[in-house]
C-alpha cells in the first residue's frame, strides 16, 4: 500500500490479515477503504455488511447488504445462506479470513 494506497487487492488480502489476527475493526475500515476506491464493488459490501453483522451492528449491516441485494441472484444467495449459517449454528459463527473457511466451519 505505501507504493499504491489505491491497489484494491492489496486491501482485500489486508482485510482477511486483520479478522484473522482479531483486528475487526481494522478489518471494517479496510472495507470502507475498498468501497470509497470502488462504490461498485459488491464483494466488499457483502464482506462488510457480514462483518457488521457479525458485530452486532445490525443497523449498518442492513445498510451495506441493501445496497447490493437484488442486483445479481449470486450475491442474493450468499446474503441467504449467511442468514442461513447464522440461525443453523449452534453457537456464535467463528469468523476467518475467508468466506469458504466461516462456511466450512459451521457445516464441517
Amino acid at each position: 500500500l505505501s507504493i499504491n494506497p489505491n491497489y484494491i487487492n492489496a486491501y482485500y488480502n489486508l482485510h482477511a490479515l486483520q479478522i484473522d489476527n482479531g483486528e475487526l475493526e481494522m478489518a471494517l475500515e479496510s472495507l470502507k477503504k475498498i468501497i470509497l476506491l470502488n462504490p461498485n464493488d459488491v464483494d466488499a459490501f457483502f464482506m462488510l455488511g457480514m462483518l457488521l453483522d457479525y458485530l452486532d451492528d445490525k443497523v449498518k449491516s442492513i445498510f451495506y447488504l441493501q445496497q447490493i441485494q437484488g442486483k445479481s441472484v449470486l450475491i442474493d444467495a450468499r446474503i441467504e445462506a449467511w442468514n442461513y449459517l447464522k440461525k443453523s449454528a449452534k453457537n456464535k459463527l467463528i469468523l476467518t479470513g475467508s468466506n469458504i473457511k466461516t462456511f466450512k466451519g459451521v457445516l464441517c
